[in-house]
């Protein structure tokens, strides 16, 4: 009976290892999300204020500006869409309940 204790034990704290393992990996993979959200976000303010500084100019000006580009990448700005395959593996399983 001891032995099979141990046994569990083990293969429980093993299991417990592989999903903090995952939680970090998905922590550093969102991490590097935010980053690059944020860089894509910070173009976007840029390109909005390249096309705020556009308004009343002359039409030789606007000429040279690919507006239609300016507007694609202006009004599609980055959304944040963290993993959460981990935590929600958990949850499903029932092994976690979110507080």
């Amino acid at each position: 009976m001891s032995i099979n204790n141990w046994n569990q034990e083990r293969h429980l704290k093993n299991e417990e290892q592989n999903i903090v393992r995952n939680i970090h990996n998905e922590f550093l993979q969102n991490r590097t999300i935010i980053q690059i959200t944020l860089q894509e976000s910070g173009n976007c303010a840029n390109i909005l204020k390249t096309l705020m500084n556009l308004v009343d100019k002359d039409e030789a000006v606007l000429k040279k500006q690919n507006i239609d580009s300016l507007m694609y990448y202006a009004f599609d700005p980055p959304i944040y869409r963290p993993s959460e395959n981990t935590i929600s593996g958990l949850i499903q399983s029932g092994r976690f309940i979110a507080a």
